[in-house]
């Protein structure tokens, strides 16, 4: 008999739990490299995804207030064919880049991972009532986070993470990439993967970005 789905919910409470961490909001305490450069946070991954005039300038540091009340105004949605896989990408690289987050993830979820799916949370607040409540605009980041999680603890589930040399860590992670990348290529509904934010960019150059 098939288990039953456990939900997990992730929402940032501004502190250092589990589940703020894997909050699509969280800021790192050291920038992480990515397909994008170097960043603390994926929230400004999905704005770059999902609207034309984000200036990618603030992919890794914050817009001025002003700025950001005028683009919230005027900012334009678009839409990235390829976008769930290319963020699966900048989430993989996220998770790899915290050690302890990933032998956290794996002492807590590691024997269930296969029935657990990571739902992102939102607070919202009504006068006197405050309420967590399911985020649906997120939906798709919890898919693609239990999703690359559960990629990582098949290849890592027989260790300690944190103990494992910096050697076998590494070509582990190269596993795991390989595998992702693959996974990334079998769901995109148009190629290159970038095709649509940056033509000039092929797959195999996007692959070396992301597999190292």
């Amino acid at each position: 008999m098939k288990e039953q789905i456990k939900f997990v919910a992730i929402q940032n409470k501004h502190d250092d739990s589990l589940t703020s961490k894997l909050s699509i909001e969280y800021n790192t305490e050291k920038p992480f490299n990515t397909i994008f450069g170097r960043l603390t946070t994926l929230k400004t991954v999905i704005w770059l995804l999902h609207f034309e005039n984000f200036n990618p300038i603030y992919l890794n540091k914050r817009m001025p207030y002003k700025e950001m009340s005028n683009w919230r105004k005027k900012r334009k949605r678009r839409f990235i064919p390829n976008h769930t896989e290319i963020f699966k990408l900048v989430v993989t690289d996220r998770l790899f880049s915290d050690r302890s987050l990933l032998e956290e993830i794996k002492e807590e979820f590691g024997n269930e991972i296969d029935n657990v799916l990571f739902v992102p949370f939102i607070k919202i607040n009504r006068g006197a009532i405050s309420v967590d409540t399911p985020n649906k605009n997120l939906k798709p980041y919890g898919l693609i986070l239990t999703r690359v999680i559960r990629f990582i603890l098949e290849e890592f589930k027989d260790v300690n993470i944190k103990e494992l040399d910096k050697e076998e860590f590494h070509n582990r992670k190269i596993n795991v990439k390989n595998k992702i990348w693959e996974d990334a290529l079998n769901y995109a509904k148009e190629k290159p993967l970038m095709k649509s934010i940056n033509g000039d960019i092929t797959d195999d150059e996007l692959k070396k970005l992301f597999i190292r």
